[in-house]
Formats: C-alpha cells, structure tokens, sequence
C-alpha cells in the first residue's frame, strides 16, 4: 500500500475544452499512477451559481477548484501547461561564441521573431546541438554553429495561469508550453526522429522532435470541433450525437463508400507536408522516422491509416500510459482515456525528472 510520505508529482493541462490533472508517485522507482480526472470547460455558461455572472477566468479559477476538490491531490505543488498557440517556440543558428556573448546575442535575434516588445515577453532559451569546425578561424578561436531553442510567451498569458493555480492554494513549481509535455510523455529519449501530430479541440499542434529534442513547431487554427462539424453537417445529426460518433466504430476515413470530405484534417496533411518538406530540404539525408497522432481525436478509427496513406510514414497512436504503472483494475479505463492525457501525463512525468535531479 502506498504511504502519504512518498513524493506525489501533480500536473495540471489547461486544455481549450478540458482540465486535465494526472498525479503519480514513485513505486519501485518507477512512475505509478495515483489519481486523475478532469473537468469540462464550458465558458458560455458563466452563472456562478449564486446569481452572479462570472468572468472567464473566473469560470476556469472555479472549475479548477471543483476538479482539486473532488480529486483531493496529495501535492502542494503543481506543473503547469498551457497551449501552443499562447506561445512561441523557434530554433535560431548562431556562430560559436561565449556564453555571455550568447545570452546577448539570442535576446537581439529573438527580436526579430516577437511581434511583441521584450520587456511584455518572457524569454527563455537552450542550446540544443552545437556543431564545431575542425578548424579555428582567423583568430585562432574555435568556428562553427549552436542551434538555439527559443522559447516566448507574454507576461500577460503567464500571469493568467499564475492566478488560475493561486486560486487553488498550490504552489507553480513549473509552467510551459504543452508541446513540451507532449514530447515528454509521448516520445522517449533517443528515438530517432517523430513528427507529432496532436489534434485538440480548436487546434493542432505539430512537433518534430529529433533525438529528444524539439527542432520545429506549429499550430494550425482547426482541430477535433471542426472535424465534430463535418460529421454532424454530413449526418444531418447533433453536434453531440456526432462527437459520439467520431470516436465510434465506423471508419469515416478510409471506407470507400464513406462519401464525406474532412477540410481540417486536410489542412493538417498538408501542412505536415510542407514540414517534413521544409525539414528534407534543410538537413540533407534527413528522414523521419514515424509519426504520433495524439489529442482526443487520436480515438476516431481509422485516422492512423488516414495519416500513414497520407504522408507515406509509419504511424502510431501515441501512448502516453506505455511507462506508468497502475493498478490492474483501472486497465479498461486507461485504454478508454488514451493520448487524450499526453499534456497532464508529461507535465507529471517533469516532476518526477526534476525530483531525480535533485
């Protein structure tokens, strides 16, 4: 049986149409489930229950406080993430240089990527490949090239969610963007190179990750709602009826007799294309390896053959539970939850590396 002293690891996604919490322990110093839930996230109804309307973030700040309460976390602390779009993440090339150089060096490039000015902005960077010459240059100092990580969000975002969790009487240990939690749970170290592609609710998140290392992002503004849309248009059904359906047994997809056209999954194709294109053309002899489909839409039948057809790779819906441990008995509705808890997984998954560092 679990004891109260052991280390507890909360992470917390604040999804666009869903909180998502994951908590895990240590047990045998592997990382074991101990509790999860989430809670939708539904901003049109802003009642407060007590006759007065409430702001949005108010709504989120009460629904947080609702998910804790019924999940009752060991944790004090809590990792945070919040969406790709809130955010920025670019790899930048600079000549080798200091350290000190650098720092001064990646905050005037960042400039030129950040419609914002730097002083709204929180920036941080990593160094993330360095490729030295085997010759030094004409002042005898070592030549060559670092690629950068930058990474940008506005105080305002961070503020936001600073509150959100204020508001549940934790503490923030970490906050970032999902993309980095995606990679996390759903790519391990050293496995080569995976394009991920994770569907939301309202957008999609494409990662490519090289060797443990994320080397390009972007969203496209379409997502999980807009593919919940065509069903219901194509079916002459509810909205509802039809997010049931998506994720049922029926091949939409690939059937040849389904007649019914997806434009947001079109749309994802081919901006995965002029990725993988755009990634081809820069590294000379590159390949990818295979893709991960995540997020809830990863359920509908069929969308990993869709992809596979598509871009003529490997694919695989993404597992984030594959280095979990749990209870035997939550089995069945583990599988049920699937990549759809890739954020809040990866977000605890950080706590545990950052308690193994220290």
């Amino acid at each position: 049986m679990l004891t109260f002293n052991k280390p507890t690891f909360l992470g917390i996604d604040f999804g666009m149409s869903h909180i998502k919490a994951v908590e895990l322990t240590l047990k045998n110093e592997h990382p074991y489930l101990l509790n999860y839930g989430e809670v939708l996230v539904d901003i049109s109804d802003l009642q407060s229950g007590i006759g007065r309307v409430q702001t949005p973030d108010e709504k989120i700040q009460s629904l947080l406080v609702a998910l804790l309460r019924k999940m009752a976390p060991k944790s004090e602390a809590v990792h945070v993430a919040m969406p790709g779009f809130s955010g920025l993440i670019t790899l930048i090339e600079l000549p080798q240089m200091s350290k000190t150089e650098l720092e001064s060096a990646v905050r005037f490039e960042a400039q030129r990527y950040i419609p914002s000015p730097l002083s709204e902005v929180v920036l941080s960077w990593d160094v993330v490949s360095s490729q030295t010459h085997s010759k030094p240059d004409v002042s005898g100092k070592a030549s060559g090239n670092v690629e950068i990580l930058l990474v940008a969000a506005l105080h305002k975002e961070v503020e936001k969610y600073e509150k959100y969790v204020a508001s549940s009487h934790l503490k923030m240990q970490m906050l970032e963007l999902e993309t980095f939690s995606l990679a996390r749970s759903l790519v391990p170290e050293s496995s080569g190179t995976v394009l991920i592609v994770d569907i939301g609710s309202r957008s999609t998140n494409l990662i490519l990750v090289e060797n443990g290392f994320i080397k390009i992002n972007r969203n496209i503004n379409a997502g999980g709602h807009e593919i919940t849309t065509t069903l219901s248009e194509a079916l002459n059904i509810s909205w509802e009826r039809a997010d049931m359906v998506k994720c049922g047994d029926k091949d939409f997809l690939n059937n040849k007799e389904s007649t019914i056209v997806f434009p947001s999954l079109e749309l994802v194709v081919n901006e995965s294309r002029r990725m993988l294109a755009a990634y081809a053309e820069k590294h000379q002899g590159a390949h990818v390896d295979h893709l991960i489909i995540s997020g809830g839409t990863s359920k509908m039948q069929g969308i990993d053959a869709y992809f596979s057809k598509a871009l003529e790779l490997p694919v695989r819906v993404g597992d984030p539970w594959s280095r979990i441990s749990y209870d035997e008995r939550l089995r069945s509705a583990i599988s049920k939850l699937g990549a759809a808890y890739s954020v809040a997984v990866g977000l605890a998954l950080a706590g545990i590396e950052s308690y193994e560092r220290s």
